[in-house]
């Protein structure tokens, strides 16, 4: 009998009836029934919602109350005063009832309508050392990019106007926006590998979850403040203290882990009050002779731009540099505690 007939007499008989016995595939040898059940099982278990008990194929859902014709079910036979009565074939109404389903050793007790749960795939450790040491160089590369942005600023306010100078803040936030943009993807995805692994080291008083660990940095307003107890929490899972007691509860973390994270939203917003001068200057101030944006830049807006630039470099080296040791400091804890467990 071919595979794939097999296979689809399994799944006819597990559609209906919600289990399968060897009794059942009577199209086969008796001796190989066991053999394609627990083959079909090892090939499809990802597929449908059964286990083996014993030697039967089980399914959550009530069970039916007739098994499938069998072709090798004879007809009983009978002799009266010595004579033997010609079989008769046994009506569809009255077929016996389905084979007893054969219990494993130490195994709870299956019952028809009972409500079952899809296990949860335990969480695995993932290694940190790539996607740390991304993050660890776009973080060394903040600085040089501040400092170019502090060059172009100075450059801009010497002799030039509004239109001249939204030209170029606008190239020089557009390089900006694209290492930070690159920086904060990579750093979310260390977060959410982090967070996976305290649950794969079994670290007990988490409160946050990998998927709204996440999240945190995304919701606007919350995202100024909540990576914060974010990254605190890491701290405190991925501490060697706290491999002692797996309780991360009991473990405490400094108050200035997680306050660069502070440091790098606030300095995100020092040029912003600049750059609105400079944009509303180009759109006003014209005079018959000048056409708006012509006009050369006020000292006051001078003062914005680079007082913007200077606090941005100042802000963003201190909390990169933070950062930096924040990341290598989880990634080293985890990859010891992780070592450990293989």
């Amino acid at each position: 009998m071919a595979q794939q007939e097999i296979d689809a007499r399994i799944k006819l008989l597990f559609e209906n009836w919600g289990y399968v016995s060897p009794e059942m595939l009577s199209e086969l040898p008796e001796g190989e029934r066991a053999g394609a059940l627990q083959d079909y099982f090892e090939r499809h278990r990802a597929e449908l919602p059964f286990i083996m008990r014993g030697e039967t194929l089980v399914a959550p859902g009530p069970g039916k109350t007739q098994p499938p014709a069998t072709a090798d079910k004879q007809p009983a036979q009978t002799e009266t005063a010595g004579e033997q009565q010609p079989q008769q074939a046994v009506p569809p109404g009255n077929a016996q009832e389905p084979p007893p389903i054969a219990q494993a050793p130490n195994t709870p007790a299956y019952y028809p309508g009972q409500q079952t749960q899809a296990v949860r795939r335990p969480a695995q450790f993932t290694s940190l050392k790539g996607i740390s040491l991304v993050v660890e160089l776009l973080f060394w590369a903040g600085i040089p990019v501040n400092l170019l942005s502090l060059a172009l600023v100075l450059g801009t306010s010497i002799n030039t106007s509004y239109r001249d100078a939204n030209t170029s803040l606008m190239i020089n936030n557009l390089l900006f926006s694209i290492w930070g943009i690159a920086t904060l993807v990579l750093l979310v995805i260390w977060v959410y590998r982090a967070a996976v692994n305290l649950r794969a080291m079994n670290v007990q008083g988490l409160k946050y979850s990998p998927g709204m660990a996440v999240a945190w940095f995304f919701i606007p307003f919350a995202n100024f403040v909540m990576p914060i107890f974010v990254m605190r929490e890491l701290w405190r899972g991925s501490h060697p203290r706290t491999a002692e007691t797996s309780d991360a509860v009991n473990t405490r973390a400094p108050f200035y882990v997680g306050i660069w994270f502070l440091f790098y939203v606030i300095a995100g917003f020092l040029s912003l009050p600049g750059n609105l001068m400079v944009s509303f200057g180009t759109m006003s101030g014209g005079t018959r002779f000048l056409p708006p944006g012509l006009k050369p830049l006020s000292d006051t807006t001078k003062y914005f731009l680079i007082g913007g630039a200077g606090g941005r470099l100042i802000l963003y080296s201190i909390a990169l540099i933070l950062g930096f040791f924040f990341i290598r400091t989880i990634s080293k804890w985890q990859e010891e505690r992780g070592a450990k467990q293989a």
